[in-house]
């Protein structure tokens, strides 16, 4: 019996030893992975920086990537989008274990609350790393700045495209949360806009907000369903995403509701201006991608060249609805 507990014992202990191997392995192959990445181009660059983002497919943060990379070049650096051509996905915390295993010059990221990611901010900053947080702050990380949008005016800017369709006949307003992204943002954004409709001496309508459990849109497709087969359909939409927009406007074509059912989204993709052109969706928020990417530019190299810390700058927000929504094709 004895004997028989201790083959086992010796079994567990070589079976865990075996993982523990194949982890390091698999490791160090990722870092050799990373490390043996070419940097496109025989010029030197005096920074290597990297954007890491969960959303590199999305338009919003290829068109972060391209501005970056733009002013990037304008300083004798070359901006990498992480993770983009990998054999396989990797989630924004691997990916940002890896950049800083690699002692890369700076890091620009889609930042979150959540306590792994300020760990790992924290890290970085203390292997010498700057990290400027975009569009979504780390609050209480050691980041060196944030490049974003003022949640507050994003809210007004909700605010001011909802009071153009207040009438007698708007009785519900839905604001579509998405529950993915671990922000406070998104509180502020409706706190925002139920202020400004509160000071326009809007009272008599029942504004409410429903949270996705997904950032996909899928997910924004299906949960709206669910709304549609109610009695009564709210009369406005406020998305606060593309996926939760894109979504949401599907849903809408499906139960045959355009026209009678109002959406103001969020994003200057092709998709969503293409929806506002065919009076879909009435009009969309929208920030410059391409702005927040130069500017995140900027601020690292503020800190790289001059340890000047810009702890917030923030980029304008725009609204695009059927009047100007040929300009902004047009500028894209």
């Amino acid at each position: 019996m004895k004997k028989n507990q201790k083959k086992l014992y010796y079994s567990l202990i070589m079976m865990v030893t075996s993982f523990i191997i194949a982890g390091l392995i698999f490791w160090i192959l990722q870092i050799h992975l990373l490390n043996s990445q070419k940097i496109p181009n025989i010029h030197n660059y005096k920074y290597h920086y990297m954007l890491i983002t969960d959303q590199n497919d999305s338009s919003f943060w290829k068109e972060v990537y391209e501005g970056g990379k733009e002013e990037a070049k304008n300083n004798d650096a070359y901006l990498e989008a992480y993770g983009k051509n990998f054999p396989m996905d990797y989630e924004k915390l691997e990916l940002l274990k890896m950049a800083i295993a690699s002692k890369v010059d700076g890091i620009i990221l889609e930042g979150d609350s959540s306590e792994e990611i300020l760990q790992l901010i924290n890290e970085a900053d203390k292997a010498g790393i700057p990290v400027i947080t975009a569009l979504n702050d780390s609050y209480g990380s050691d980041r060196k700045g944030f490049v974003g949008v003022a949640s507050y005016e994003i809210g007004q800017a909700y605010g001011e495209e909802i009071l153009k369709l207040i009438n007698d006949d708007i009785e519900e307003i839905v604001v579509i949360f998405n529950q993915s992204e671990v922000s406070v943002d998104q509180n502020i954004i409706f706190g925002s806009i139920n202020k400004m409709l509160e000071q326009e001496g809007v009272h008599n309508i029942n504004i409410s907000f429903l949270n996705l459990s997904s950032d996909s849109e899928y997910s924004a497709e299906e949960r709206n369903r669910s709304i549609f087969t109610k009695n009564q359909v709210p009369n406005i939409f406020v998305c606060l995403d593309e996926s939760s927009t894109v979504g949401t406007y599907k849903a809408v074509i499906d139960f045959n509701m355009v026209g009678k059912v109002k959406i103001i989204g969020y994003s200057n993709s092709k998709d969503v201006l293409s929806a506002i052109e065919k009076g879909i969706v009435y009009s969309s928020i929208s920030v410059k991608g391409s702005e927040i990417g130069k500017v995140c530019i900027e601020v690292l190299q503020e800190y790289k060249e001059y340890k000047i810390i810009n702890d917030y700058r923030v980029v304008d927000v725009n609204a695009i609805d059927k009047f100007n929504v040929e300009r902004v094709k047009n500028k894209k």
